[in-house]
């Protein structure tokens, strides 16, 4: 049960020394929580105590905290928790405004207010791997580790449920169903995919901030605080020391003076209120100063105060002096003792009921997209989660490995992917996360490789022609490799020596040499995804091909060009020169290109 105890009279130290009209109050609280002021007040705050914007709050182990807002927004946090108030401007008449907070670590419910019910993006809440906008609706929030976040939608007691887009650089994510859930898994890692929670397993993960969530609008607790009042009362009811102390006191009221005699009126008045579970509760008196300027209102019971007859008072000082609500007045009596035969002997405790065995939730595993390049190898982490907290495993499924490469996953989700040489285009891979408790799930990582282009190969032979082409009679001779020689004009003796030569007689009857060109050009890539072309330049003036198109000299050919191609000289030229030939891979969707370059030496 949160603590319920009223504000105490020094609340108002408690008040930013620059005077910032407060922003909410306390409305429930357990153990030990601390607020530290942006003026760097650190102080520990009690039920009925006011915030401001600013203040950064934090809950220690075995501690919980219910936090209203000026417009009605609320939110519970659980222990060890951390949250900073950083911005609250809201107009009551147009009910518009903006709040924005930020949540360090821990776990929490929120109940979002009027001013996120008019714009979806004036509620927004900053998490260290996330960005949550709230529209209309109460969120579960954890992020207790402050690293891992688990965003679960939960449904107002109303029926009603609004909606919550998670964002960060990696990606969006929007809930708007009961009971929808998504994680993200680090601070560079996407919203993973949602996925259905049960009534209970919210309970299991966010119990610790229902029982304190403000009972404000239409608050769901989920049983869990009415659960709790209830085992109270059961705790409570056998105890009935009221009737003869309070007779007691009664009579004491006579020796009483005035002054101790209202203040005990006063109290009295507050122990004779009895709640469903039979103890006496702390109620707010009707003369309670608002913990805001006038234009907050908590919704709790309070004196509306004029900005114009003065200056707001501190938060939380109440017109009466402090009063709690007592199991018994602590009155001394004066003619005997309390003997132990006035109190009821206590009931034997009932055996406690075994506790159920925990219902294992099975691993959520999310989908994954990779790319890397044509072979470059791909490294990735896969993403699971388990609302258990249970820890996960990571194989590959045995009947998922890639087609086009292959895949290692090791047990902590880390995969490498090595793409088949020369492939491009998209591969698959499933994998499976095991729980250690049965729970098995499994999901696909689309790799997409794109195409790179491969350097062809190249092989070009050079050429000899003679360099002395008159009409004279001529000897040539070649070497013990493959030539192409030619005589020209006159009667000439040509000597091909060693190797498959080409002998070439007269240049024709115009008098032009005709010269053979061996070159041979062909793609490294077996995807038929690239397209050939070769490029030769460096031909004397009025040379030609016989194959190919030619502009500003230079000759473009395919590679079905290369075949008996040759090049005509002009009648009577007689010098050496060289060519310069490359080949050129295009990959066809991605346009890359890669190219091998050659030199054929004519002579």
């Amino acid at each position: 049960m949160a603590n319920t105890a009223p504000v105490t009279e020094n609340s108002q130290s408690h008040t930013p020394a620059y005077g910032t009209e407060p922003i909410g109050h306390i409305d429930t609280l357990e153990g030990s929580v601390s607020v530290f002021r942006a003026d760097g007040l650190a102080v520990e705050v009690e039920v009925g105590h006011p915030v401001f914007q600013g203040d950064e709050i934090m809950t220690a182990s075995d501690s919980a905290v219910g936090i209203v807002l000026a417009d009605q927004t609320a939110f519970s946090m659980a222990e060890n928790g951390r949250i900073t108030l950083d911005e609250m401007v809201y107009d009551p008449a147009s009910q518009e405004g903006s709040i924005g907070l930020s949540v360090g670590a821990g776990v929490f419910t929120f109940l979002s207010g009027e001013i996120a019910k008019t714009d979806p993006e004036a509620m927004v809440i900053d998490t260290p791997v996330a960005t949550i906008g709230i529209r209309g609706t109460q969120l579960g929030v954890d992020i207790a580790d402050g690293e891992t976040l688990t965003v679960v939608m939960m449904e107002e007691a109303g029926g009603f449920v609004g909606e919550a887009v998670i964002r960060n650089g990696h990606g969006v994510q929007v809930l708007n169903a009961a009971h929808q859930g998504t994680v993200v898994a680090g601070l560079n890692a996407a919203p993973g995919a949602v996925y259905i929670l049960e009534s209970g397993q919210i309970v299991n993960q966010f119990g610790a901030t229902l029982g304190y969530l403000p009972d404000v609008g239409d608050a769901n607790a989920y049983g869990v605080e009415e659960s709790a009042v209830e085992t109270l009362g059961e705790e409570e009811l056998g105890e009935e020391p009221f009737a003869e102390d309070i007779q007691e006191e009664e009579a004491i009221t006579e020796v009483m003076p005035a002054t101790e005699e209202s203040e005990r009126d006063t109290d009295e008045t507050l122990a004779d209120f009895e709640t469903t579970a039979g103890e006496p509760e702390a109620e707010t008196p009707e003369e309670t100063i608002k913990v805001v300027a006038e234009d907050y209102a908590t919704g709790k019971t309070g004196t509306e105060v004029n900005p114009a007859e003065g200056a707001i008072p501190q938060a939380a000082v109440e017109t009466v002096s402090t009063t709690t609500a007592r199991a018994a007045p602590t009155v001394t009596r004066r003619d005997e003792p309390v003997v132990a035969e006035t109190v009821p002997e206590p009931e034997p405790e009932p055996e406690p009921e075994a506790e159920p065995e925990p219902i294992n939730t099975e691993p959520v595993a999310f989908n994954e997209v990779g790319t890397t390049g044509e072979d470059n190898i791909l490294s990735g982490q896969l993403t699971a989660t388990d609302v258990d907290q249970d820890e996960l495993t990571f194989t590959l499924d045995p009947d998922g490995a890639p087609e086009h490469g292959f895949v290692v996953v090791d047990a902590s989700g880390t995969y490498t992917y090595v793409p088949d040489q020369n492939f491009s285009g998209a591969d698959t891979f499933t994998y499976m996360v095991s729980d250690g408790h049965g729970g098995v799930d499994s999901a696909t990582v689309t790799l997409n490789v794109t195409p790179i282009a491969d350097q062809p190969t190249l092989d070009v032979a050079d050429v000899s022609f003679g360099t002395e082409l008159l009409p004279d009679d001529d000897k040539i001779k070649g070497t013990k490799d493959d030539d192409v020689l030619y005589g020209g004009g006159g009667n000439d003796t040509i000597d091909g020596k060693g190797g498959d030569d080409i002998l070439y007689g007269d240049g024709g009857a115009a008098g032009e040499t005709t010269v053979a060109l061996d070159i041979a050009a062909a793609l490294s890539d077996t995807d038929t995804s690239e397209s050939l072309s070769i490029t030769l330049s460096g031909l004397p003036e009025g040379a030609s091909l016989s194959a190919g198109m030619e502009t500003d000299g230079v000759w473009t050919l395919q590679n079905e060009d290369l075949d008996d191609l040759s090049m005509t000289l002009p009648e009577g030229y007689a010098e050496g020169f060289q060519l310069d030939v490359q080949a050129t891979a295009t990959e066809t969707a991605a346009g890359d290109t890669a190219s091998t370059a050659a030199t054929i030496n004519v002579a």
